[in-house]
């Protein structure tokens, strides 16, 4: 080949390539997903502003004290407890269940449901055997106390022919106050005078009758839910306390034995709720004395064994107690000043008296167990269940060291500081 041919080949050779591009980039990496949202906190609760925008949200508050008792409750609906027995004793329920309305009667260490008895008739005072097998109320034809007493088989709700204890046919009127049992097969009436008397629950026969000596009225029957007025009985059944006019008398149920008195309390006094300690070693009981507005409130304690004082005291209490309040047990060293509602009641300590908390929840009379109880679902707050979800009878000793939180709620979760949310 020529040199101008070469030349000429070398030219056209460099026109059509022209200059070398860079090689392309490699494809980009995929952008990374989003983080996945994080669980929601069952602890933590959203709160939603009127303008749609979401509060923090607020976290529960931390339990503290023992872990709470659980029994389910036989009913979905309604509230009203009454107890009877030891701490592992029996509850009857009044509310709706499987089995319609009734009186749910369950075992409370086990939570077994023993039965439910229909009761057509407005019960004022409920009473279950120590066996279990039977229930008894009081019930009133309208003249403001209970008159006939009626009792059922537990097993199969049937009804035991009624009778009317303490009942005068001429002026219409009754002094029965409440009925208990003091033992399987004998039922304890108790009446407004201060007297007492035992029947065998088989044919109704009275076998004990002590004669009351107060004016009518004296001992009430717990009209408005605020506990035993004037008189109390041991949780194992064999000790009675009446309130004899300037103190409180002890009684064998049983035998109509007097077996001790409290030292007098002076003064004009009308009696309120009393309270055995659930080892039954100490009785409390709460006064009214004088008149009048310058009447003040009185709380005294005495040694069951001995009938000495152990302390008394004049509680200031705040404006929710203008419709009433009883004590009962919290620990063996506390007492509750519960309201008729139940809630904002204040907890003062016996050997050294002086308010160390309050106690928020609806508590139920009664205590079991100088225990403190509910009648609830898991939720506390109102709306966050539906109204037909389960409920459970809740309970727990004092949370230690009582005084140390100002402000006690008891839920499904145990003790809290403050509300709790679920």
């Amino acid at each position: 080949m020529t040199p101008a041919r070469t030349a000429a080949l070398a030219l056209a050779l460099l026109a059509g390539c022209g200059r070398s591009e860079p090689a392309a980039p490699p494809p980009a990496a995929p952008a990374p997903l989003p983080a996945p949202e994080p669980a929601p906190d069952p602890n933590k609760w959203t709160k939603v502003r009127p303008d749609g925008s979401e509060k923090p949200p607020e976290r529960n508050p931390t339990p503290f004290g023992p872990e709470p008792k659980r029994v389910p409750s036989p009913v979905t609906s309604g509230s009203l407890v009454t107890f009877s027995g030891r701490p592992d004793g029996y509850a009857v329920v009044t509310g709706t269940g499987p089995a319609g309305h009734g009186e749910y009667v369950v075992h409370l260490d086990t939570g077994k449901s023993l039965g439910v008895v229909p009761t057509p008739k407005t019960p004022r005072c409920r009473a279950v055997s120590p066996d279990g097998k039977l229930f008894a109320y009081g019930w009133s034809d309208g003249n403001g106390s209970p008159d006939e007493v009626i009792m059922h088989t537990i097993a199969d709700g049937a009804s035991l022919p009624p009778f009317r204890p303490h009942f005068d046919a001429k002026t219409r009127k009754s002094e029965l106050a409440v009925v208990r049992f003091a033992a399987a097969g004998r039922l304890l009436t108790v009446t407004t005078t201060g007297g007492f008397a035992a029947w065998r629950t088989e044919d109704r026969t009275r076998v004990v009758n002590v004669p009351g000596k107060l004016p009518p009225g004296t001992i009430d029957y717990d009209r408005f839910g605020l506990g035993m007025s004037g008189f109390d009985l041991t949780e194992d059944g064999k000790r009675l306390a009446l309130f004899d006019g300037d103190g409180f008398t002890f009684y064998d149920p049983q035998t109509g034995e007097p077996g001790g008195k409290t030292e007098r309390v002076a003064g004009k006094l009308a009696v309120g709720s009393a309270a055995f300690r659930a080892d039954g070693s100490r009785l409390a009981a709460k006064f009214r004395v004088g008149d009048g507005p310058a009447a003040e409130d009185l709380v005294v304690v005495w040694d069951a064994a001995t009938g000495k004082r152990v302390v008394e005291f004049r509680p200031k209490p705040g404006v929710f107690y203008t419709n009433g309040w009883s004590v009962q047990w919290f620990g063996p060293d506390h007492l509750v000043f519960r309201t008729s509602a139940g809630s904002f009641n204040e907890v003062w300590s016996v050997d050294n008296p002086r308010k160390v908390a309050l106690l928020s929840s609806s508590t139920l009379r009664g205590s079991p167990g100088d225990e403190a109880w509910l009648h609830e679902g898991r939720k506390s707050l109102y709306g966050r269940e539906p109204p037909d979800a389960p409920k459970f009878l809740i309970h727990a000793p004092p949370p230690p060291p009582l005084g140390a939180n100002p402000v006690l709620w008891l839920s499904y979760r145990g003790f809290t500081p403050t509300q709790p949310l679920d």
